[in-house]
């Protein structure tokens, strides 16, 4: 029979297991990572659920690390973003190709939260059905089966949103402030308001 107390008996196995984990932190890093992988495997939903929580709990804190680590890392970033994208070109593709009013409204959505300016969602659908198919700026009709990127033959007559108060001047990101226009017209108005 043992002469230490309960107390005693905890305190020398935490000890001993101390020791251990200092000694052998190979096998305590695997041990971890099988327990882990065990636990991520029978509860799934309450790691998303608890993530979700986290989040929402930190968001600002979150975001202020992520792009913290980003500015510091940003080269090795780039780089990752690069080979991404090179390993997923056909998906990237397909995305594109699948929602391209996502995909174009995302620049938009961006510029105008990096400056402030305010945001409202839309989709050039809406914009062609209020404000009409033709052009604001020469009053031409805008051929929608034109491609839309500069520099790709036809671009010039193709679909391009406008902002009457440019984002660049503080003008909001909003079906209030925006027109259908001709790829040109756009780019020769620059920044200027209508």
């Amino acid at each position: 029979m043992s002469s230490l107390s309960d107390n005693e008996r905890k305190a020398a196995h935490a000890a001993w297991k101390r020791e251990w984990r200092k000694n052998n932190p190979d096998k305590e890093r695997a041990a971890r990572k099988r327990a882990n992988a065990l636990y991520r495997e029978r509860y799934p939903e309450k790691i998303i659920e608890n993530n979700a929580k986290y989040y929402a709990a930190n968001k600002d804190k979150d975001d202020a690390r992520r792009k913290s680590r980003y500015w510091a890392n940003r080269e090795e970033e780039l780089a990752k973003q690069a080979i991404y994208r090179e390993a997923n070109k056909e998906r990237i593709a397909q995305v594109r190709k699948e929602n391209p009013e996502w995909y174009l409204a995302g620049n938009r959505v961006r510029r105008a939260r990096k400056l402030g300016n305010g945001h409202e969602p839309y989709s050039e659908s809406q914009v062609l059905e209020l404000y009409g198919d033709s052009c604001h700026i020469c009053e031409l009709p805008i051929d929608l089966e034109a491609p839309r990127k500069a520099g790709v033959d036809g671009w010039e007559h193709g679909l391009h949103i406008d902002h009457l108060l440019p984002l660049s001047k503080g003008g909001p990101d909003t079906l209030e402030n925006v027109r259908p226009a001709h790829g040109v017209c756009n780019v020769k108005k620059n920044n200027r308001e209508k």
